[in-house]
């Protein structure tokens, strides 16, 4: 059995093979609200001070996910508002630096998002 075996092969939930998977990316220079169409989307951050990312307590599809990724000197902070609670094990609320990767995911269709990755 080889690692290219069919049975070893990533799969859906309906069995079949994920194969050129993609995710689109936002490019955003400044705060932002997300929004349903960020969903799957690779937001890359560039800018050269702090910013804040918002989650809002509607219009947010269940299961919802997103990645971002600090690419300037600015650190991304994810705050929720109208009900969106933003958790993360251990209080973290922001990316740590430049190069940072964090990801953002609702939590079925509860109003809690998990902020998870390079945090701080």
């Amino acid at each position: 059995m080889s690692l290219l075996d069919p049975v070893l092969v990533p799969s859906n939930f309906l069995g079949g093979a994920i194969f050129n998977f993609a995710s689109s990316e936002r490019n955003i220079t400044d705060a932002v609200t997300l929004a349903a169409s960020d969903n799957g989307t690779w937001i890359n951050g560039d800018k050269i001070s702090d910013f804040t990312i918002t989650v809002p307590g509607s219009g947010l599809p269940a299961g919802f996910n997103c990645a971002l990724y600090q690419m300037g000197a600015g650190k991304i902070t994810v705050v929720g508002i109208g009900g969106a609670t933003v958790v993360n094990r251990q209080g973290a609320t922001k990316t740590t630096g430049a190069y940072a990767v964090a990801t953002i995911k609702r939590i079925g269709s509860t109003s809690n998002y998990v902020l998870a990755g390079d945090v701080q």
